[in-house]
């Protein structure tokens, strides 16, 4: 930005539209990924045991 230039701010708005079955595709997504950091979790506690 050159010296003196005056920088402006712009409102930018979003929109978003869900379809249909999205909770219970982000819910399924985010227990899985709770079952498999759970499964890593297990496998390095068993591997520092070893």
């Amino acid at each position: 930005m050159e010296k003196g230039a005056v920088r402006t701010n712009k409102d930018i708005k979003v929109s978003i539209i869900f379809t249909e079955g999205y909770q219970k595709r982000f819910t399924e997504a985010c227990l899985q990924e709770i079952k498999r950091r759970e499964e890593e979790k297990q496998i390095s506690a068993g591997a520092e045991i070893a």
